[in-house]
């Protein structure tokens, strides 16, 4: 791949060639654009049907045949629907333009005639400040004289870092390389390496699409983990599968490139200097694969948890239901993590439990109906409070967070607890006392809350957590806590 980089995620791309749909004869001339910021369309002269379809149709499967850059490539649309079909005008049917969307584009040297033949042997793709999470600094080293008449250089790529590895697949983080080129008339000498995720396959060859044991389902999961490792700043860029042999010649190498429609924030695309990345790779390297493993593990439990989380991480505009939206999803989050919070007979709540049945069959005994003591039994039931189990969570997190200690947790507990019901019955009332600079800091609370219960979870140690909070996104982390800290040391009640 020449331009292994994030920018080529942006750049603009116009593919012109004949577009046909398999097992018909007819072809049609045409363009595709694909700009991930605007527009993603198939425009072709004519239609691919006999004769003039009398409504809008879908098309299962596209091919097209290009040249670009001096070579020929084979392209595969999946999902595409006629978006803007003009009538022909008369005795020129195949004049008018038809405007094909879709989903999918495999870009590369071989068609597919479905989902399901989207295999490959290997996968490989970028991540935006991979590098700054990696931080590798002794990679290229120059020696030269005086006179600059002699110049050696020299690459030493690092060794892969195992990332996670399953019944069928092998992940890890390695550098694709270039070797030293010589510009035209011997003027300049360039050598590059960038890292990549490559994502090999134990029962060679694995499909691309599928919820589970699929490139699909390992690149969502590396891509969130990320998210959380960088607080948003990163998005997967170059997704590129290899081998195995193409159906329609055996013996060919299979390289194929996915373009994709999707949203990238401004957050996702800005770079990062080491320093700011959330959880570098040399603090967590130790225990990244059991990391990596665990995480794999509640995966799909924490799929509307990640969704929320992640798309919070990945923006700067928030509104007064940002934060509502994001204790939501901390219940999720004390389900899936602290469940016996909520169990009636946990330790914490088994008191709590007793003195609420003793309670309910004295009212069941002054019940004067059958009906109405089958009311109370049935429709009067104990449940530990939000309150009560945020409390729990946050005392469990105190040795992370500095400003965590028995009075903070009561008063976090109370107005977190009332912003979350002011958001469930969309009250404006309960928020009206909060300023937007006190909406932020606690926005960025319940995201560093929710991504150290997540990691903590999974089998990253608190200190280590801790430490990456305090030292490796120091700005945003420490003056998020002095504010609350010093805002909940001069609250009074449960308000906040």
């Amino acid at each position: 791949m020449d331009d292994f980089s994030p920018a080529r995620t942006f750049a603009k791309k116009t593919l012109v060639g004949l577009w046909w749909i398999p097992g018909q004869e007819h072809k049609c001339y045409g363009t595709l654009s694909f700009d991930i910021d605007g527009e993603q369309r198939l425009r072709i002269m004519g239609y691919f049907e006999e004769k003039y379809p009398e409504s809008l149709v879908k098309y299962n499967v596209i091919h097209g045949l290009c040249q670009t850059d001096n070579k020929k490539v084979k392209i595969t649309i999946f999902h595409a629907w006629a978006s803007r079909m003009p009538a022909p005008f008369p005795g020129e049917q195949r004049v008018s333009e038809t405007v094909i969307s879709f989903n999918d584009v495999w870009i590369g040297n071989c068609y597919y005639n479905s989902q399901e033949d989207v295999s490959f042997a290997s996968f490989s793709l970028g991540m935006n400040n991979l590098e700054n999470w990696l931080d590798e600094r002794k990679i290229f080293s120059a020696d030269f004289d005086n006179g600059l008449k002699r110049v050696s250089a020299e690459m030493n790529v690092p060794d892969p870092i195992p990332f996670f590895s399953d019944e069928y697949v092998s992940i890890s983080i390695d550098y694709w390389k270039q070797a030293p080129g010589l510009g035209t008339g011997q003027t300049e000498c360039s050598m590059r390496c960038r890292p990549l995720i490559y994502i090999k396959s134990k029962v060679n060859p694995l499909q691309y699409y599928g919820e589970k044991a699929s490139y699909e389902f390992y690149i969502s999961l590396i891509f969130q983990l990320f998210e959380l490792f960088m607080k948003g700043h990163t998005f997967p860029f170059c997704l590129s599968g290899h081998g195995p042999v193409p159906l329609e010649k055996p013996g060919q190498q299979v390289r194929m490139e996915i373009l994709y429609s999707r949203n990238i924030t401004v957050k996702q695309r800005k770079a990062i200097p080491p320093h700011e990345v959330l959880f570098p790779c040399k603090k967590i390297k130790d225990y990244l694969f059991v990391l990596s493993e665990n995480f794999q593990k509640h995966y799909a439990e924490m799929g509307n948890i990640l969704e929320v989380l992640c798309s919070s991480l990945c923006t700067s505009s928030y509104n007064l239901y940002s934060l509502p939206t994001l204790l939501f999803s901390l219940e999720g989050t004390q389900q899936l993590f602290y469940h016996s919070l909520g169990e009636k007979d946990s330790p914490s709540n088994k008191e709590n439990y007793e003195a609420f049945e003793k309670q309910r069959n004295a009212v069941i005994e002054k019940c004067d109906t059958a009906t109405l003591k089958k009311f109370v039994k049935d429709e009067i039931r104990w449940r530990a409070t939000f309150r009560d189990r945020l409390h729990g969570m946050l005392s469990d997190v105190c040795s992370i967070f500095q400003l965590l200690n028995e009075d903070t947790c009561d008063k976090i507990a109370n107005d977190l607890k009332n912003l979350r019901n002011a958001g469930a019955h969309s009250n404006s009332k309960g928020q009206g006392n909060l300023n937007i600079h006190l909406l932020l800091l606690k926005i960025q609370f319940v995201q560093f809350l929710h991504v150290a219960i997540i990691l903590k979870s999974c089998g990253l140690p608190c200190e280590v957590i801790k430490d990456c909070f305090e030292n490796s996104y120091p700005n945003t982390f420490r003056v998020m806590s002095e504010e609350l800290k010093k805002h909940y040391a001069a609250a009074e009640g449960t308000n906040g």
